[in-house]
């Protein structure tokens, strides 16, 4: 009994680490996002913009909140899609065009 004692101790305090652990990443600011780099451009051009230190046009300013649009809901999108057909053959999401014969 005294074997199996040890063993229920050792598990409880395997969960109790695991439990610990997880609250501990749960409530760390790792998960938090920040500013990206676009917003951070963004706001640099915009507060030179208002000084009058630059003449751009307003659609520059936000130009880095566009590139940075486009590049992750199409160009990515579409650059996966290509390494998918080049190196995995058919895409089961396009299967369901093919015709049954």
């Amino acid at each position: 009994m005294n074997d199996l004692s040890k063993m229920l101790q050792e598990i409880r305090n395997r969960t109790t680490k695991r439990q610990k652990l997880y609250f501990k990443l749960k409530h760390t600011n790792m998960k938090k996002g920040g500013m990206s780099l676009a917003t951070i451009l963004v706001i640099v051009f915009a507060v030179l913009k208002l000084v009058g230190t630059i003449t751009w046009s307003w659609w520059w300013v936000i130009s880095p909140w566009i590139f940075a649009f486009l590049l992750s809901w199409i160009v990515l999108p579409l650059i996966v899609l290509l390494l998918g057909f080049l190196f995995g053959g058919s895409i089961a999401l396009f299967s369901f065009f093919k015709r049954k014969r």
